[in-house]
């Protein structure tokens, strides 16, 4: 909801917090998935802001969320990598738009055919978006790059035997002081 109000996206851009939501694409839980993918995409209505997403590697696990079971999930992912895909050479606005039409209506055969207007360039069918294996982002999500040993454990254990979070990795100095969050919420 922050995000959607443009100063704020400029001050969650500014916290350096991009890397964060995309880290929150590689959590198997929908819900997460579905939040992450949600301030990616009104993150990347500004143009500095989607080519900070695509620099952080979002691109391989957007498309791999864009065959979510959760409808959510899938077109936040859709949203976020059609608002990336803008300055973009034609060939592969093309191929994005039939991989992202294909999985947007994977459930519906009926409801669009090829001359449907979707409101997307949808051309000739392409190969399906693929990423070259020399993209950072490909291979930490092919690779295993998100840790999944410490799934399911309590957040204290986690503590204790000293496993390492992805957050811990940005800095928190001169993020502005939020203890006074309560009288902020007492505003609303």
């Amino acid at each position: 909801i922050l995000a959607r109000d443009v100063h704020n996206r400029i001050v969650i851009r500014g916290l350096n917090t991009i890397p964060l939501f995309v880290q929150l694409l590689y959590s198997p839980i929908e819900n997460i998935q579905r939040v992450g993918a949600g301030v990616l995409c009104e993150l990347a209505q500004d143009k500095e802001a989607a080519e900070a997403v695509e620099a952080e590697g979002a691109t391989a696990p957007l498309t791999e969320l864009l065959h979510s079971r959760n409808e959510g999930v899938a077109t936040y992912a859709a949203a976020v990598l059609f608002r990336m895909s803008e300055d973009k050479p034609q060939d592969y606005k093309k191929r994005l738009s039939v991989e992202l039409t294909s999985s947007l209506f994977r459930t519906e055969p009926m409801a669009w055919n090829e001359s449907a207007d979707l409101g997307l360039d949808i051309g000739a069918q392409g190969e399906p978006l693929s990423y070259r294996p020399d993209d950072p982002g490909y291979r930490s999500f092919h690779s295993g790059g998100y840790r999944q040993d410490a799934l399911g454990m309590d957040p204290m254990m986690e503590h204790e035997m000293g496993v390492h979070h992805p957050g811990a990795d940005y800095p928190v100095d001169g993020l502005p002081d939020l203890g006074h969050a309560q009288d902020l919420m007492d505003g609303l």
